[in-house]
């Protein structure tokens, strides 16, 4: 990248792509490119590339060093692996294997759906409480019942008995008879 450095007592004291215009009280510094050799009396060098080849698939520059080696600066290019991407690659399954995966979802689907038809059975045995209350209260006050404590009660049986139906997918659900 940069094309000159300045070296004195050994050491690399400044990297640049093109020469200053002017430098130390010297004007038209930059001219001297033409003359290497006055350039290299001043302690000016022409940068040497690092021609170390590298796979540009499986590195990247990220950087550059510059040093010194036999008298000559020389530009070093900093790789980093480029990281390996490789893509998923879902197992391959037997058939034996596909059937069982089959059979353990539909398990879970239906222990799933037993319990949705639990919270909805006890939903409705909540739901129909208060009947119950009010036959109580009106047993006790001697006022006219409302419903008939023999259907509650034929009904909540029912609804906690639905979940000795075979299939939580086709519920019969039970109906209150006043």
């Amino acid at each position: 990248m940069s094309r000159y450095a300045y070296v004195q007592n050994n050491e690399i004291k400044e990297i640049h792509y093109d020469l200053p215009q002017s430098w130390k009280n010297i004007s038209n510094f930059r001219n001297l490119a033409n003359y290497p050799n006055e350039l290299e009396s001043l302690g000016w060098k022409v940068i040497q590339k690092d021609t170390t080849p590298f796979d540009n698939k499986e590195y990247k520059i990220v950087s550059t060093e510059y040093e010194l080696k036999n008298g000559n600066v020389v530009e070093k290019n900093i790789l980093e692996a480029i990281p390996v991407v490789t893509l998923f690659q879902p197992p391959v399954l037997t058939v034996e294997e596909i059937k069982e995966q089959e059979r353990l979802m539909q398990e879970r689907f239906t222990e799933e759906q037993w319990s949705n038809i639990r919270y909805m059975r006890d939903t409705a045995i909540k739901d129909v409480q208060w009947r119950y209350e009010r036959y109580y209260r009106n047993e006790r006050l001697g006022i006219e019942q409302t419903d008939s404590i023999q259907a509650l009660d034929t009904y909540v049986q029912a609804l906690a008995d639905v979940t000795k139906q075979q299939d939580p997918f086709s519920i019969t659900w039970p109906k209150l008879d006043y």
